[in-house]
């Protein structure tokens, strides 16, 4: 029961957050966005790079953003906004820092596992690109939402929920909006 109430609370932000984003434009979006990428890049080997290099750097400012809200829960109180703009940026320096030699390494392996040639590898970095960035977009959007003060009728509830359960309730939402965008979205 505490469950169903905790889910409906995240979704009810969610479906305010996913009504201002229409999905034809998001998926144009993204295939122009690839598209750019696509052509800055003189080879396939360099335009994976890139793909994985900003999966890795997204991926890991969401588990960030995820970690400071559960830190917020524990607390019980709200990130101030210019304290939650400072733990980005340092956390995003210290991405930085470890992409070349341990992040990019890692994820390059983990999206290759299982694929036999390049045009396969390109259409799942790139739908695991484009999933990974909406979500990213949509919990900074609901970190927002989450930190505004005269949200609290909305938010409060989320003090009541083990941070561990808010954090993937709040994460598992918003990768389950990503994935509905780009569900069946040929990108090549």
């Amino acid at each position: 029961m505490a469950d169903e109430k905790l889910e409906k609370c995240v979704s009810s932000i969610f479906h305010e957050i996913v009504n201002y984003s229409k999905k034809n434009e998001l998926q144009i979006e993204m295939k122009q966005i690839l598209l750019q990428k696509r052509q800055r890049c003189s080879s396939h080997s360099e335009y994976m790079n890139t793909l994985i290099r900003n999966i890795a750097y997204t991926v890991e400012t969401t588990s960030v953003i995820v970690q400071i809200l559960k830190e917020s829960i524990v607390q019980k109180q709200y990130v101030r906004p210019q304290n939650y703009v400072e733990l980005i940026n340092q956390a995003q320096q210290n991405i930085r820092a470890v992409m070349e030699d341990q992040l990019l390494p890692q994820y390059r392996e983990q999206i290759s596992k299982g694929i036999i040639n390049n045009q396969d590898l390109s259409a799942k970095a790139e739908m695991i690109y484009s999933t990974t960035k909406v979500t990213n977009d949509y919990l900074l959007v609901f970190m927002d939402i989450f930190m505004e003060t005269s949200n609290a009728f909305f938010t409060s509830d989320l003090f009541n929920y083990s941070s561990e359960r808010v954090g993937q309730v709040v994460l598992n939402t918003a990768r389950f909006h990503a994935a509905v965008i780009f569900d069946g979205v040929s990108f090549g």
